[in-house]
């Protein structure tokens, strides 16, 4: 037998390419008739998940859901029998479907090729003709299969959804799956949660969790997130408060462990919230059962380290009489209270009629590392005054820790009183304090005191004091009565001293203690300010009898003010009240107080200013100087142009008028020298140190007078520049020197006066120039920006906590408060 010909065999192959066109076919006929169909399931599946994910089935009972499940479970059956229905289509249809398919491809030689192929020849069979046109049309009908593609599906679902209604579902289910989040699988979940207990509110309940640290660390609240699955670390300081607040059932999943001590809330949380409180005192963990897996978070908690405190350097006496105490504080939180603690040596603190003096101290800024201060405390009215004692700086934290320095030996200052009547009362008050036993030899001093009242005390109100102290002394019966008479004996001391000014001043430092006592208890707004406004008007009082007192000693308040580089003004004062008054009002307490320091610092230095005027005089005597030498600075640039233009004269006139005019030119010099002289000498008395300026220009004023004298112009001229130059360089000397007698005066470290080191709103020092005179004010610069940080952190907080709000709302709080 011969083999198939070339044309059967084109014929064969033609033949298996239809039947794998045909079966594709047949598979996209079927997916085009099913597909449609589909959708109802699809569709009730997709719903079923959509209404899942919106946490709906959580407001239904048990009842509810299991009833709503068996409608989605019955509605997705009946929804599917029709794609059941559909049948698979049959070879004769597919066939139809590639012939029409090649018919719309375009003309061919041979119509419905798939037809064609699979068609056999019914006449003809031995005639050779009829065979030979069969053989003929098999090659065209495998050439047109040859082409024939199988056909893809072509579902047509918008014939059937007219309504675009799968398009609304796939948003419906993004959007779903969105506010889910986490939770999509526990919400899938609880459709088929049929228990009796309403377990379903874990689904859209959620557990909100944050740590409070304590309040002195200054510190944002830690928000965490328990519904990401996994093991993650926060940190808080020891002593924060763990919060875990969830509005339905989600609490009971949730496991507490290590270091966190329960502690009871601090109020209700609300109707339908659950509450529950932990103090972080150790390393500890919350676990959450998220139904997707467990939320791990592990708390390690800081320890608070006690405050640090050390002297920077040894305590100094200024020469107003107040102590400059200079040291470095810090703590990891911020220290909340500064003092030094004195004591006496030995046993005497025992026998000490009054307690020591405390000293407060300026508090380090928070939020900073270590740094270093200075203040200047104002002892001399204290009965330690003047006594060798024990000097301890103590700082603590809003923790309660405690940290002290070493105890260093100083002798606290005195004030210094010029009436010899005062001075021996201001030592007997000394004596009875240290020396309560000994009280009978105060008595004994003071009866010789008054001991010829016509000569040592001739006012009466003086020799009445002295009787009255000795009656108090002799009635005394505890230490008590014995502290009045000490009170007494300084308050005399004062009177005899300084007048009236004593009385104005002890109201002054009582409106201070009043109103620093109300800042430290949070007072009301209406208190800080009624305080305030007796405290302006106490020091109105105050500053109109020390103007008095000065008028009544015009020399020595001279001297004074030569000596302060900038003078205070009360409007400045009243400016730094209200400022103060205003940051107590917005509730910035902590700068209220430093300001209430400051003030405190200006009028102790305004007070001690008065019992030591050495330094004032030597800066009044250096300005006089300075004024002196403006003068001969100006005469002697006229004298040196008057010799160079009598020289200029005498050069063309052939020197006919060059003896005289040169005599009294050598006059004028010689005035000025003498004048110089005498100025040098006036310094020199005062104490200020000779200037090496001023003595080069005594020597070329001396050298010029003796050239004027041998009539050399020319040289004169020259001599007289050397001294001009000289005057100027002695006259900055002396500035200096000035400048140094000001500082030693008023400018003790770290006593700051209003425009002394003060800076504008963009950090730049002032100087002696003033940018606000207290009313104007700069947004934020004494405001407290944590009293504004913890309330819009709480008002966040509450609104997180409040079930009733939506959860897109309560989402985007979360995202607010999270600190990752």
């Amino acid at each position: 037998m011969s083999g198939p010909s070339g044309q059967e065999m084109k014929v064969r192959q033609a033949g298996e390419r239809l039947e794998r066109a045909v079966r594709g076919t047949r598979r996209a006929l079927f997916w085009e008739r099913v597909w449609p169909r589909l959708w109802w399931p699809l569709g009730v599946a997709g719903a079923f998940v959509v209404v899942s994910w919106l946490g709906l089935w959580s407001l239904l009972p048990a009842s509810g859901r299991m009833a709503g499940t068996i409608v989605f479970a019955l509605a997705f059956i009946v929804a599917t029998i029709p794609a059941l229905a559909v049948r698979y289509p049959s070879r004769r249809a597919a066939l139809r479907v590639l012939d029409r398919d090649a018919d719309a491809a375009g003309p061919a030689s041979l119509a419905d090729p798939a037809s064609a192929l699979s068609d056999a020849q019914a006449l003809g069979a031995h005639d050779p003709a009829s065979r030979a046109l069969w053989a003929l049309h098999q090659r065209r009908a495998a050439e047109a299969v040859a082409r024939l593609r199988a056909r893809l599906p072509r579902p047509l679902t918008a014939e059937y959804d007219h309504f675009g209604l799968r398009g609304a579902l796939v948003v419906a289910l993004v959007a779903a799956a969105f506010i889910a989040g986490p939770e999509r699988g526990r919400r899938l979940a609880l459709a088929f949660d049929w228990r009796g207990q309403a377990a379903a509110d874990g689904a859209a309940a959620r557990v909100d969790g944050w740590i409070d640290p304590p309040a002195y660390t200054r510190l944002p609240p830690v928000m965490l997130d328990l519904t990401r699955v996994g093991t993650r670390e926060v940190s808080a300081p020891a002593g924060s408060v763990l919060v875990l607040r969830s509005a339905g059932g989600a609490m009971r999943d949730v496991a507490v462990s290590g270091g966190l001590a329960a502690r009871p809330a601090a109020q209700p949380a609300g109707e339908g919230i659950s509450e529950s409180r932990y103090t972080v005192e150790g390393p500890g963990a919350v676990a959450r059962d998220t139904g997707a897996g467990q939320a791990v978070l592990t708390i390690a908690a800081i320890p608070d380290k006690p405050p640090v405190i050390a002297f920077a350097a040894p305590p100094e006496a200024s020469r107003r009489g107040g102590l400059t105490i200079a040291f470095r504080a810090g703590d990891d939180h911020g220290v909340v209270s500064a003092q030094g603690a004195v004591s006496l040596p030995g046993e005497d603190a025992e026998q000490a009629l009054v307690p020591p003096p405390v000293i407060a101290l300026p508090l380090p800024r928070a939020g900073e590392a270590e740094q270093e201060l200075r203040t200047t405390a104002d002892l001399a009215a204290h009965p330690w005054a003047g006594a060798t004692v024990l000097l301890t700086l103590v700082a603590r934290d809003g923790g309660g820790q405690e940290g002290r320095s070493e105890a260093l030996e100083v002798k606290l200052p005195q004030r210094a009183f010029a009436n010899p009547l005062a001075k021996a009362l201001v030592e007997q008050r000394r004596n009875l304090v240290f020396r309560p036993h000994d009280w009978r030899d105060v008595r004994l001093a003071l009866r010789a005191l008054a001991i010829a009242p016509d000569v040592f005390t001739p006012e009466s109100g003086v020799y009445l004091g002295l009787v009255t102290a000795d009656r108090m002394l002799t009635g005394a019966e505890s230490g008590v009565d014995l502290v009045a008479v000490a009170d007494f004996l300084w308050n005399m001391a004062l009177r005899i001293e300084d007048g009236d000014a004593a009385d104005t001043e002890r109201a002054l430092r009582a409106a201070q203690r009043a109103l620093q006592e109300a800042i430290d208890r949070n007072a009301s707004a209406d208190e800080i300010a009624r305080l305030s406004q007796a405290l302006r008007e106490a020091m109105n009082r105050h500053l109109a009898e020390m103007a008095r007192n000065q008028a009544r000693n015009r020399d020595q308040a001279q001297a004074r003010d030569g000596a302060q580089g900038r003078t205070v003004t009360p409007e400045e004062l009243s400016a730094m009240i209200d400022r103060m008054e205003r940051m107590a009002r917005e509730g910035d307490m902590a700068g209220a107080e430093r300001l209430l320091q400051q003030l405190n610092d200006i009028l102790n230095n305004m007070r001690m200013a008065q019992g030591a005027p050495s330094a004032g005089a030597q800066a009044g005597e250096a300005g006089r100087a300075l004024r002196s030498l403006d003068d001969m600075i100006r005469n002697q640039q006229r004298l040196r142009d008057d010799t160079y233009r009598q020289n200029g004269e005498a050069s063309e006139g052939g020197g006919e008028a060059e003896g005289t005019g040169e005599g009294d030119l050598a006059g004028r010099q010689q005035a000025l020298r003498d004048r110089l002289e005498r100025l040098q000498r006036g310094l020199a008395g005062q104490g200020l140190e000779a200037e090496p300026g001023l003595g080069a220009a005594g020597r070329a004023m001396r050298d010029a007078q003796e050239r004027l004298a041998e009539g050399d112009g020319e040289g004169a001229v020259d001599a007289q520049g050397r001294a001009l130059e000289a005057l100027l360089n002695g006259a900055q000397g002396l500035a200096r020197q000035m400048r140094q007698a000001q500082q030693g005066e008023g400018g003790e470290p770290g006593a700051r006066q209003p425009g002394g080191n003060e800076q504008d709103p963009l950090g730049r020092a002032t100087g002696q120039r003033r940018w606000s005179d207290g009313d104007t004010r700069v947004p934020g610069a004494d405001e407290s920006a944590i009293v504004r940080a913890r309330r819009i952190l709480e008002e966040l907080r509450r609104r997180l906590g409040d079930p009733a709000r939506p959860a897109p709302e309560r989402d985007y709080l979360e995202r607010l408060l999270r600190r990752e």
